[in-house]
């Protein structure tokens, strides 16, 4: 889409985000209607920066993106993981 839409100076990007602290991902580390604190804090700790990605990591990039500051950089996609795509 960014090689077709770039004559019109329309960019096109994507933003990856990695393991975000929601309340989808807490559902994940929920067995029996009981939250695994510990399991949840144990993955949370297992990433690069020891912590998972909040939601306003993913809206400040795609702020970041939108804004004129961004304004070169088309037909990308940003991984908002903390560096964990890095590790697979």
């Amino acid at each position: 889409m960014a090689l077709e839409l770039g004559s019109r100076e329309i960019r096109v990007n994507c933003v990856n985000p990695g393991p975000t602290d929601t309340e989808l991902l807490r559902q994940h580390f929920v067995k029996n209607n009981i939250f695994n604190q510990e399991a949840y804090e144990k993955f949370a700790n297992s990433l690069l920066f020891k912590r998972l990605v909040h939601p306003e990591d993913v809206a400040e990039t795609v702020a970041f993106l939108c804004s004129n500051n961004a304004s070169m950089i088309t037909g990308q996609i940003i991984a908002v993981d903390g560096g964990r795509s890095l590790r697979w």
